[in-house]
């Protein structure tokens, strides 16, 4: 079926103009199905190829509509604009013909479905980042999702503390067009082959708002990474001396990922033991912010916020930490699944989605997003350094690969869910 099924692939992102999951995503999507000899394309509507970190993924067949990005109101410019490209972007769709299309966000989605009017729906849906996860989307406030609006936002800690459950927008055009552009999107998710998610948060999510089943499936890194052994390199040791506890944050600064949060919960820290330091590699909007912070809190022996790190640089700056931290306000993370490929120690939010392998591997603490939860499993960690058991078969991890994420969504197309 594989073999009768996947000759041409095509991936649909709005965007390639970031160093995110989402990009990660695509990016070894591509790379994977193009090492098995299928034919794969990438369309877009704004490409900047230094995103492609660092030149470690390369798109052989890359279709860019070059649409102009906004600053004010981007996502609903941004969105408008794409709609007038509807018919070219049917019309490159008709000469590729591809067997299976793979949308990243139901955005994308929307628009895939109109263009492919009265074609045969050949695509599905991965849904990496619900609507929720993102306080400023407007869908969530639409007649078709709104009923839905309390239960899921009262299901997750996250969305309770960033999302209002009035529409904050006043602008009765905007709200209309969002109102049509809401319908479209329920319409396309629903006329998706399959829909993927990570986890069972946005399982459920979907379920409620589309009325349709998905498949949980997580992906975080290449099989390779499993037997990556190379020695620690004191280049990318951050210690100040050899008992000091380097905790690692890796992720862009942006406010959902609270990295606040984490230097908020070092301030408790170091009232019990100075002898730490927190390592935070990533570029954002809120560097600025976190950075005056530092300073304010006289933080700067134990804090240091180095920028964007590339690939194997940060292999080696993972090997050199022992304790990696992450706090996003979301289901599913890349990066402390990678800390884990490197059996690693972490410390991640109840709102992360766990699976009985996770439960039984004795490297997950699992905590409240709260400063003072954060430190008491911080200091935890480190007056039990020595003593902590885990669970040595590794076998588990290899359900975590990109291999296994697009092998399985290839074979998985046997009928509708």
């Amino acid at each position: 079926m594989t073999e009768n099924f996947t000759k041409k692939v095509v991936f649909i992102t709005s965007t390639l103009n970031q160093s995110g999951g989402g990009e990660r995503l695509l990016l070894e999507g591509v790379k994977y199905y193009h090492k098995i000899g299928i034919d794969v394309h990438v369309i877009t509507w704004n490409f900047d190829k230094k995103y492609l970190f660092d030149g470690k993924y390369t798109i052989p067949k890359l279709i860019n509509f070059d649409i102009k990005l906004y600053s004010q109101f981007g996502s609903y410019k941004f969105m408008i604009n794409r709609i007038f490209y509807i018919f070219k972007f049917r019309k490159v769709l008709k000469n590729i013909k591809p067997d299976l299309i793979i949308s990243l966000s139901e955005n994308d989605t929307t628009i895939l479905n109109l263009a492919q009017f009265c074609f045969k729906k050949n695509y599905v849906t991965l849904i990496f980042g619900q609507m929720f996860q993102f306080p400023f989307d407007p869908n969530k406030y639409s007649l078709i999702f709104k009923k839905h609006l309390k239960s899921i936002v009262n299901s997750f800690t996250g969305y309770r503390d960033t999302i209002p459950f009035q529409n904050p927008s006043k602008n009765i055009f905007k709200n209309f067009v969002v109102e049509i552009w809401s319908l479209l999107r329920y319409i396309a998710v629903k006329n998706s082959i399959k829909t993927f998610v990570f986890s069972k948060q946005v399982q459920w999510e979907v379920e409620l708002l589309y009325n349709r089943k998905s498949q949980i499936l997580k992906g975080a890194y290449e099989k390779e990474l499993l037997k990556f052994s190379e020695r620690k390199n004191s280049k990318f040791d951050y210690r100040d001396n050899p008992s000091q506890v380097i905790i690692l944050m890796i992720n862009r600064l942006e406010l959902k990922k609270r990295v606040h949060l984490a230097i908020e919960a070092l301030v408790e820290v170091i009232k019990f033991n100075s002898n730490v330091k927190l390592i935070i590699c990533g570029l954002g909007s809120q560097s600025g912010i976190l950075q005056k912070m530092i300073e304010e809190l006289k933080l700067e022996k134990h804090v240091s916020l180095i920028g964007y790190v590339n690939d194997d640089d940060i292999y080696q700056i993972i090997i050199n930490t022992d304790l990696f931290m992450s706090l996003d306000i979301a289901d599913f993370n890349i990066s402390p699944f990678v800390a884990l490929a490197l059996k690693k120690s972490i410390i991640w939010t109840d709102e992360m989605d766990m699976d009985q392998d996770l439960i039984n591997c004795g490297l997950i603490n699992i905590v409240t997003p709260d400063r003072y939860e954060v430190s008491k499993a911080i200091l935890e960690y480190v007056n039990n350094k020595s003593s902590i058991e885990i669970n040595k078969n590794y076998e588990f991890l290899e359900n975590y690969t990109w291999e296994k994420y697009f092998d399985t969504i290839l074979h998985s197309l046997h009928g509708k869910s």
